[in-house]
C-alpha cells in the first residue's frame, strides 16, 4: 500500500551479471516504465498498467505498480475455452485502445500477446492492463519504422 490507503504490486528484477540479453531488456523495461511514469506522458490509460514508481538497488530494480488480481489473459482463455464474439471484441477494443495510447506517446510495445495482458480483477468485465515493456521502443515520427522482428518466439 502507498500514500492513499490502495494496495499495489512490486516486480523485483534481480541484476544478472552472467546474461547480458536479459540485463539488457530489463535496462530497457526500466527506462520504457521511466518515461510512463515521470516522463512525456502526462496522464495514465485504463489499459495500461500503471506504474508508480521505479527503484534501483546495486543488485536489483523494483518496479511499483498497480495491483491487477484477475491473472492473464492467456490463463483464462484456456479456463474459459470459449468467449461470446461481444466479450471477445471487448477485450481486443481494450487492447486496441492500449496501442493507440502507447503510440500516440511515441512507444511501441512490440511483443503483445495473452501472457502480456493481465486482468485487473476476476470480474467476468475485468479491465484489459497491458505489460511487459521489455521489448518496447520509444521512437520518432522522422525515424523510419524499426522491421527487425522482436517478441517472443512460439
Amino acid at each position: 500500500s502507498i500514500s492513499g490507503g490502495f494496495q499495489t504490486a512490486v516486480k523485483r528484477i534481480r541484476r544478472r551479471v552472467n546474461n547480458e540479453k536479459l540485463a539488457s531488456e530489463f535496462m530497457n523495461e526500466f527506462t520504457i516504465l521511466r518515461m510512463l511514469v515521470g516522463g512525456r506522458q502526462a496522464q495514465d490509460h485504463p489499459n495500461v498498467l500503471k506504474v508508480y514508481d521505479i527503484y534501483e538497488e546495486p543488485d536489483s530494480f523494483y518496479i511499483v505498480t498497480e495491483l491487477c488480481t484477475g491473472g492473464e489473459l492467456f490463463d483464462q482463455i484456456m479456463l474459459r475455452k470459449t468467449f461470446t464474439e461481444l466479450s471477445a471484441s471487448m477485450i481486443f477494443y481494450q487492447v486496441l485502445e492500449a496501442v493507440r495510447y502507447l503510440h500516440e506517446n511515441k512507444i511501441m510495445h512490440r511483443d503483445i500477446k495473452p501472457e502480456n495482458l493481465l486482468l485487473s480483477n476476476s470480474s467476468p468485465n475485468a479491465c484489459i492492463k497491458l505489460i511487459d515493456f521489455g521489448s518496447a521502443l520509444a521512437f520518432e515520427d522522422s525515424e523510419p519504422a524499426p522491421r527487425r522482428r522482436v517478441g517472443t518466439v512460439l
